[in-house]
């Protein structure tokens, strides 16, 4: 008769060495673990926005935006890997922020070089937050940011003197009673166009239609955000030292 017995494979490490595999097999799992590559994760998705093109611009910012003005939180990433640099991060975070639409980084820890442990990265993304409805026009430029209060032309009856070329459509409506801090509908709504032309790295705003404090429907203020041709990024020219093919 024939008896069958069966056995884990730390029972059998302990009968065959007397001390047990539990520390070769943590091992091994750590080391698999220390091999995978590279990996970005959203650990909290706070906004759901639109994703930006791969490759989109992120700036990184030295201070959490919590509660800044024109801005809204997107979610929270961690990022583990091994060998990582400051650089490398941001090049691998990047990616994942274009993704989930965020624009600006607040990296709140980072750790590199652990010995027997993976780089780990823990870091916040925000993106611009505006009640002005903006509608891209699909201009193909590399236009940046400007800040909220950048110096801005308003036009209401005439065209500009110079060629420029349409970024976006602008349209904002302020419900009757919307008073916050005091401030009038027009003063607002000029307030809220700026900021977000001025996002878009406009020149200037066309409106086209401006309606303030109606009893029953408040104010609606529409336009046009536009950027002057001549202030359009080219192409930077070749190298003096660039050799021609």
């Amino acid at each position: 008769m024939r008896v069958l017995f069966s056995m884990s494979s730390l029972a059998l490490c302990a009968l065959l060495t007397g001390t047990g595999c539990a520390t070769t097999e943590s091992s091994r799992a750590q080391q698999v673990l220390l091999q995978r590559p590279p990996s970005v994760h959203v650990t909290e998705r706070t906004t759901s926005l639109s994703a930006r093109p791969a490759g989109c611009a992120v700036e990184y910012v030295k201070q959490d935006l919590e509660g800044a003005t024109h801005t809204r939180k997107v979610g929270r990433l961690v990022l583990t890997g091994v060998g990582l640099d400051r650089a490398q991060a941001e090049k691998l975070l990047n990616d994942k922020v274009c993704g989930i639409g965020g624009e600006k980084v607040f990296i709140e820890s980072e750790e590199y070089g652990r010995p027997g442990e993976r780089d780990e990265v823990e870091a916040l993304a925000y993106a611009f937050d505006s009640p002005v409805n903006i509608s891209h026009s699909g201009l193909v430029a590399d236009l940046a940011a400007k800040p909220a209060g950048c110096r801005l032309a308003v036009l209401r009856t005439k065209q500009p003197d110079v060629r420029y070329q349409e970024i976006a459509g602008l349209h904002l409506k302020l419900s009757p009673g919307y008073d916050p801090g005091g401030s009038p509908h027009q003063v607002r709504a000029m307030v809220e166009m700026r900021a977000a032309a001025c996002h878009l790295g406009a020149d200037a705003i066309l409106l086209t239609q401006e309606t303030y404090d109606l009893p029953e429907l408040g104010s609606v203020v529409s336009g046009t955000a536009i950027v002057f041709e001549e202030n359009l990024r080219r192409e930077a020219p070749p190298r003096p030292d660039a050799q021609t093919l």
